[in-house]
């Protein structure tokens, strides 16, 4: 008869490749409520705290912050969060649904997609200033507009009439 199989004393790992992947990604490690107060701030719930079972990470890139909060309870949903946010900026949010096979992958991905199109982030042609992230907070893909759209608006000229020319 096999001799049952003890659980491991830590049940919830994150594999040493995911933590040297997001070093050299150029993320630091952050505490785990840093990340929980930037997402209940903008009004999403985060899943269930689940104590030794979440990490957070943070990087800067082109004036942004990310923050990724990667979970290995097997009670939530999503194995990750990724938040790109800034207080002038907006705010984006994108989440990596928790799977069996691929998990840790799919979080790097996502990661990864994030800081090409925050590194991608566009200026305005007509004033040269860094574009804000605006729409939906959690849509696939991250929406840019210039922050002095207004400004940017061609109002019509009033033509001077025959009247005031003459005068």
């Amino acid at each position: 008869m096999p001799e049952p199989t003890t659980p491991s004393t830590t049940p919830y790992t994150i594999p040493h490749y995911f933590y040297a992947a997001m070093h050299s990604l150029g993320f630091n490690q952050v505490g785990v409520r840093k990340v929980r107060e930037c997402i209940h701030t903008i009004g999403i719930t985060s899943p269930p705290h689940v104590k030794q079972a979440e990490r957070a990470f943070c990087q800067l890139t082109a004036g942004l912050r990310i923050y990724v909060w990667v979970t290995t309870s097997p009670n939530t949903k999503e194995r990750g969060i990724v938040v790109v946010c800034s207080e002038r900026d907006g705010v984006h949010l994108r989440r990596i649904a928790a799977t069996r096979h691929n998990g840790w992958a799919n979080v790097l991905t996502a990661v990864k997609k994030v800081i090409g199109e925050v590194e991608d982030r566009p200026t305005c042609q007509k004033c040269s200033v860094l574009h804000r992230i605006v729409g939906d907070v959690e849509s696939k893909t991250i929406e840019w507009k210039c922050p002095n759209h207004r400004a940017h608006r061609t109002y019509p000229v009033e033509m001077p009439t025959k009247q005031s020319v003459s005068a």
